[in-house]
């Protein structure tokens, strides 16, 4: 539908199409390396904002090599590309690519300004062309020289321009979809923090140890309202049916748990029994990237769970969903970032948990509470697949326009 609302694009056939480096290119296209393309003549050079000056808000966005777009803000003047504009900002450590076409600051090292020669190239043709250039990772060491030495297409201008409108209309749609999960996940957030202070039955408010409560609430410590937090099974996994699944913390993501994919282990009958899992379950994640996040288990076919997980079983009276969002709330977190550090040095345990204390409304509000958040997590859900949805189409349209297979 987004192809169809924008310029017509037909096949290329293979008799129009001749070899190049780069592979078949249309017969009517060039190919150009990078350093050639790359105008050098333009000298103006401003000083970067050290990281330790970003400001939330400021007349000048701060362009640098993170994932973010935008890093940050200034006011100084003094340091803003503007005559030059646009400029293309590659991330020397991190390969990350940005059109920039108002008025900035660069920010940190390692930001590569680029500016291309306008006889042979649009500018943000070559944008995306660069964008469709799969550069090598070498971790923190330099990529600009790699950089250099491709090689990318050079359509007509009148082409590159009609390619550079279908682009930037789906990348308008991938960013569209990118700000309404931000959005999503930001009204997610503050809407959750006042569930679990105000709960849903405007009753009157009374101070506790973890903030405002509802009276009627009930304040408890994590470890009281479930079973002993249960370590994982350390053993090695088999792609071969030897035993039950073996449900590592990689097997865990967003999307819930493809079981599909999961492993098996070979264990004892009581290890399998010490360990297994059934729906309900809350593990937490003792190391890594996830240190601390929580994974409600749905549904399972006979499993146990891995070490570097640990097991949390509601006791009666309380809801497992209620307990899983409340460890998503920022209630949970200020706790456990003020027993561990900010950064979770040592990783998550069972004496950490120990410490938590959480809210206990009533099991009919628990789930309320928790129906009310299944349905923001379920709009969030459908958001990030579409933004998926549009990075794919994205990416699909940018290959087949650079390399001429579709034409405009």
């Amino acid at each position: 539908m987004i192809l169809g609302n924008t310029l017509p694009m037909t096949t290329s056939k293979t008799k129009e199409l001749k070899q190049t480096v780069i592979g078949d290119v249309p017969a009517d296209w060039g190919i150009m390396s990078v350093e050639l393309a790359l105008d050098n003549d333009w000298h103006e050079s401003k000083d970067s904002v050290p990281n330790s000056e970003f400001k939330t808000t400021g007349r000048y966005p701060i362009i640098d090599q993170s994932k973010d777009y935008v890093a940050g803000y200034t006011d100084d003047e003094g340091r803003v590309y503007k005559d030059c504009i646009p400029l293309i900002v590659f991330g020397d450590h991190t390969r990350v690519l940005k059109y920039v076409d108002f008025p900035f600051v660069t920010g940190a090292d390692g930001t590569q300004l680029l500016k291309v020669k306008k006889d042979y190239f649009d500018s943000k043709f070559f944008y995306y062309a660069l964008k469709n250039i799969n550069i090598p990772n070498r971790g923190y060491n330099r990529h600009y020289k790699i950089l250099k030495e491709q090689i990318v297409p050079q359509p007509p201008k009148p082409e590159q321009e009609k390619i550079v409108e279908v682009l930037s209309k789906i990348q308008k749609v991938v960013e569209t979809q990118e700000k309404i999960v931000a959005n999503l996940r930001e009204l997610k957030s503050a809407t959750t923090t006042k569930l679990f202070r105000e709960g849903l039955r405007g009753e009157p408010l009374k101070q506790t140890e973890i903030g405002e409560m509802p009276k009627s609430w009930q304040i408890k410590a994590l470890t009281t309202t479930c079973e002993k937090p249960q370590y994982g099974y350390t053993e090695s996994s088999s792609e071969k049916q030897i035993g039950p699944k073996f449900l590592r913390i990689t097997d865990l993501t967003e999307n819930g748990v493809d079981w599909g994919t999961v492993p098996y282990c070979k264990c004892s009958e009581n290890d399998v029994i010490k360990h297994q899992l059934k729906a309900g379950d809350i593990l937490v994640a003792r190391i890594g990237a996830t240190t601390g996040k929580n994974h409600l288990i749905v549904d399972c076919p006979k499993a146990v769970f891995a070490s570097y997980l640990i097991r949390l079983r509601a006791k009666p009276g309380l809801v497992p969903e209620f307990l899983s969002n409340f460890m998503d709330s920022s209630i949970y977190w200020k706790q456990v970032r003020a027993t561990k550090g900010q950064n979770l040095k040592g990783g998550m345990s069972g004496a950490v948990l120990s410490q938590i204390i959480m809210p206990f409304p009533d099991e009919p509000e628990q789930k309320e509470i928790s129906n009310a958040i299944t349905v923001m997590n379920r709009n969030i859900r459908c958001a990030v697949e579409k933004h998926l949805h549009a990075r794919i189409l994205f990416s699909s349209t940018l290959n087949q326009l650079m390399t001429g297979k579709v034409r405009v």
